[in-house]
């Protein structure tokens, strides 16, 4: 179904993919060069395949899927591209539907909503999605195509499973409906294929999955991976500084280990928790990264917005209190004689009396040393929340719209 005459060889259909900054782009970048090979095997090997990554923000502003499969049109007749694929980190609801991936047979174009997919492991879904939609779009979606394609899969298989030692040459197994291989995330909340038909008999299809609470699991799992939660925990270097040295100044009281040895473990638990989130709310609020609903477009999405700042920025909360927890205990280690604890405390002084004095530490030290401390970037946890990758992707946006106007 693809062009055969553009600018690439003859010899070779070209696919071109376009990304959204970020995460996105990451992903492309990191399966570009494994593609050729997997486009060979899983949809067509009479030709080469050419592939070529395009970083676009405007694939990352709109959170629909047919704005953006028109601008991706643009793109492909610009660059003569046989196929687009379109790669956002936006979430993409239809009605009561988490619309997962996009493939227009007529235009050649496709969609994948990376967060709709899931958390990890995020790279290989990608891989076995586009081979999916470049297959739909290369072969057809009618009933007979996929019928056809499911006798080719079946007599690939064994010359696939030749090369299996090959990272380039693996896509779990599946049949030619499903876009990605059968996970236990997938059972958990399962994939839908639709195919919608016109008069001209151009055929769109799309692979959904229901916004239920499963669904809703799955959007949450995938945002959050999108936002990237590690890259924000070099921010809190600054906060660690100031929590260790509040924390390690209560050390050298006994007072401080006699306390430690009387609480119990559900205790211990519920300081830590009331810690971490006051914690996780003091960041959001102080850095502005609760986003307003009263004026949104779609509440669903803000809601979405504000579940996947409070759950990244918990979880590097959690990585920060793991490594101010092992920070205390080296120290009280180091510093704490046992037979000093032992004058002080009642019971025999095991690695556990350390433990807890340490996980007392942490505590005491998030909330009394951390709340209210100014973060070594603020950008970087900025950029890691959808709403303001969204305001600065807006400006860029418009930015290059008004200069392509202007020119």
């Amino acid at each position: 179904m693809a062009s055969k005459k553009n600018k690439h060889s003859s010899d070779s259909y070209t696919l071109g993919l376009i990304a959204a900054p970020e995460l996105p782009k990451e992903i492309c970048d990191e399966i570009e060069g494994e593609l050729p090979d997997l486009l060979k095997n899983y949809v067509d090997d009479r030709r080469g395949w050419e592939v070529e990554v395009l970083l676009d923000p405007f694939a990352g502003v709109i959170e629909k899927s047919e704005p953006v499969i028109e601008e991706a049109k643009k793109h492909k007749e610009k660059h003569e591209w046989d196929y687009a694929l379109c790669f956002t980190d936006l979430p993409i609801v239809d009605g009561k539907k988490l619309v997962i991936a996009d493939a227009s047979s007529d235009r050649e174009i496709g969609l994948i909503s990376l967060p709709s997919l899931g958390a990890m492991p995020m790279k290989k879904r990608v891989r076995e999605a586009m081979m999916q939609l470049v297959n739909e779009m290369h072969h057809g979606s009618s009933e007979e195509d996929r019928e056809r394609q499911n006798e080719r899969i079946a007599e690939n298989q064994e010359q696939l499973e030749e090369h299996e030692d090959d990272h380039s040459y693996q896509v779990r197994g599946r049949g030619s409906r499903e876009l990605m291989g059968s996970r236990l995330y997938e059972r958990f909340s399962p994939i839908k294929r639709k195919v919608y038909s016109n008069e001209e008999e151009s055929q769109h299809v799309r692979f959904y999955a229901n916004l239920n609470v499963r669904g809703r699991t799955r959007l949450l799992s995938g945002m959050v991976l999108a936002n990237r939660p590690w890259t924000i925990f070099p921010a809190f270097k600054r906060v660690i500084a100031l929590a260790f040295a509040t924390g390690a100044y209560g050390l050298i009281f006994p007072s401080f280990w006699m306390l430690s040895d009387t609480y119990g473990f559900w205790r211990f638990l519920a300081v830590m928790f009331t810690a971490m989130v006051a914690m996780t709310v003091w960041f959001i609020v102080a850095h502005g990264l609760w986003e307003n609903e009263s004026k949104a477009e779609s509440k669903f999405l803000v809601r979405s917005y504000n579940k996947a700042t409070a759950s990244t920025i918990g979880i590097a909360i959690i990585h920060y209190y793991i490594v101010l927890f092992i920070m205390f205990l080296i120290v009280s280690l180091l510093f704490i004689p046992a037979s000093q604890l032992a004058l002080n405390l009642s019971g025999t002084v095991t690695f556990a009396t350390y433990l807890k004095i340490s996980w007392l530490a942490c505590t005491v030290a998030t909330l009394g040393g951390a709340l209210g401390a100014g973060l070594e970037s603020e950008e970087t946890v900025l950029k890691a929340t959808y709403g303001y990758r969204q305001r600065i992707r807006n400006e860029r946006a418009k930015s290059e719209k008004q200069k392509k106007n202007s020119s």
